[in-house]
């Protein structure tokens, strides 16, 4: 029974640290070159760090690498998983 239960809680703990961000966050970009990712939709309202970030993951358009100064240019604003606040 023991070893059961310590099973299963060392089980629980793998899956939580394995279901983590897969990136680290950022600081919000100053240089207004600096490359980013939006989602091309009429929907899209945020840039990105990572090409690869889970707010990018229901994308139905393409998603594209624009300047920070383009992205803002759009209306876009900082994706809440890639950068710190």
């Amino acid at each position: 029974m023991k070893q059961k239960t310590l099973y299963l809680i060392l089980s629980t703990l793998l899956f939580c640290v394995s279901c983590g961000s897969s990136h680290k966050r950022v600081s919000v970009p100053t240089d207004s070159n600096t490359k980013v990712w939006v989602c091309t939709g009429s929907s899209s309202k945020r840039y990105h760090a990572y090409d690869n970030c889970k707010g990018l993951s229901k994308c139905r358009a393409s998603v594209d690498e624009v300047t920070l100064e383009e992205a803002e240019s759009m209306g876009r604003t900082p994706c809440r998983k890639c950068y710190k606040k």
